[in-house]
């Protein structure tokens, strides 16, 4: 029974599909690098809205020890 040599090449099909993304041969690395910049910029205004600076240094002790538990 000599099957290793099926399932090699069974395997190495698998593994280049899995490699391969249509999505990837579409859009280059530029594109992507801006869309995700863009994305970040979202999240980065979405987080200083709801952000707050903590001047009390009590509070602040406070809220980093709450963090740590």
């Amino acid at each position: 029974m000599n099957r290793s040599p099926c399932l090699k090449i069974a395997r190495s099909e698998t593994a280049g599909s899995k490699i391969r993304n249509c999505r990837n041969l579409m859009v280059s690395s530029r594109v992507r690098r801006q869309v995700m910049a863009e994305n970040l910029d979202k999240i980065w205004l979405e987080l200083r809205q709801h952000a707050t600076i903590e001047t009390d240094p009590q509070k602040l002790w406070q809220l980093a020890t709450d963090l740590k538990k």
